[in-house]
């Protein structure tokens, strides 16, 4: 049972899942886009010139490239989320005061080594309770 510290994380899992399916619905229009480019193209093959498909060709390769954006950005906000998700997991194996859960579950996310203050954070706390003959539990 998480404390009470970390109860209020629990919405995690939730806004994960829902950045998941934000992304994977917009990864469902993404077939509908090409289908409707293809037909646009086919019509410009057969009827020469049209500016006017143009323009609809130049929308619908604009809304695709939106919906790629939209993707993108869903994916990267589920992946955060299960940053945070992961991190919670291994504080809650521990047996760290709910303040040092807190410093350890704010630290920012870093691209370029996702969990190092936290990491060696964590490491100075288990070497300190290693030396202080307290167990860490299984």
């Amino acid at each position: 049972m998480p404390t009470s510290v970390l109860q209020p994380r629990r919405t995690k899992p939730c806004r994960a899942n829902a950045n998941a399916g934000q992304a994977a619905s917009a990864l469902h229009v993404m077939p509908i886009l090409q289908v409707y480019q293809a037909k646009l193209l086919k019509s410009l093959d057969e009827s020469g010139p049209d500016p006017e498909v143009f323009k609809e060709l130049r929308r619908a390769t604009d809304l695709a490239l939106r919906t790629t954006k939209m993707t993108a950005r869903a994916i990267g906000r589920s992946m955060g989320n299960l940053v945070v998700l992961d991190r919670h997991l291994w504080l809650t194996l521990t047996e760290l005061e709910d303040t040092e859960n807190m410093a350890l579950l704010d630290a920012p996310v870093d691209p370029s080594g996702l969990f190092r203050v936290a990491v060696e954070t964590f490491t100075e706390t288990s070497a300190e309770t290693i030396q202080g003959h307290q167990p860490l539990p299984a």
